[in-house]
């Protein structure tokens, strides 16, 4: 993603949470008033081309549980592209919250038959037909890693006031669950 918009301060390289500064929080800008924000698929030194309706075998990309990758038998190179495209949408769903929405595509595109599988533009029609259905509201909503302590003790953190760091701290080393205190919302 390009930040450029959505933080127009830039960050810190080692605190992803503060300005360059290293001390500043960011102040984010809601991706949605600065739409449409760039997003970049990169990393391409494993990439090969292949030509329309042609099989390879071999074990390429970084998903290995792929059904149908063989070192012998030829496959669809663009089923299989399909497969892992919908492997990391699961990832994503499984790793952030709100964005469960995404389901019927990712399942789609990881059924275990390859000729079941939609092609790209199926697959990105479905996308589509998906993101047409949702409200504004939940286009907006925020979207945060699930089970992430340490994003979780940085929230909470930034929540506490001095007055009330004292309390924050009893109820941090008093709990083994890194929730948010009931008085950081009072």
């Amino acid at each position: 993603m390009d930040p450029t918009d959505v933080i127009p301060t830039g960050f810190h390289h080692a605190k992803n949470y503060c300005q360059p500064d290293g001390k500043t929080l960011i102040e984010y800008k809601d991706r949605c008033s600065v739409s449409p924000v760039k997003y970049y698929i990169i990393d391409f030194e494993t990439a090969d081309y292949f030509p329309n309706n042609k099989l390879c075998v071999g074990l390429y990309g970084q998903q290995k549980d792929v059904p149908e990758m063989s070192r012998t038998v030829p496959y669809d190179p663009f089923k299989l592209d399909i497969y892992q495209v919908g492997k990391l949408m699961e990832r994503f769903t499984k790793e952030y919250s709100g964005i469960d929405f995404l389901a019927p595509v990712f399942k789609a595109m990881t059924l275990q038959d390859p000729m079941m599988r939609p092609t790209a533009t199926e697959a990105l029609e479905q996308l589509k037909q998906v993101a047409s259905s949702l409200k504004d509201s939940d286009m907006s909503a925020k979207i945060r890693m699930t089970n992430n302590a340490a994003y979780d003790l940085q929230r909470l953190l930034a929540l506490a006031t001095p007055s009330r760091f004292k309390h924050f701290l009893k109820s941090v080393h008093d709990s083994q669950s890194l929730a948010p205190p009931k008085f950081l919302y009072a």
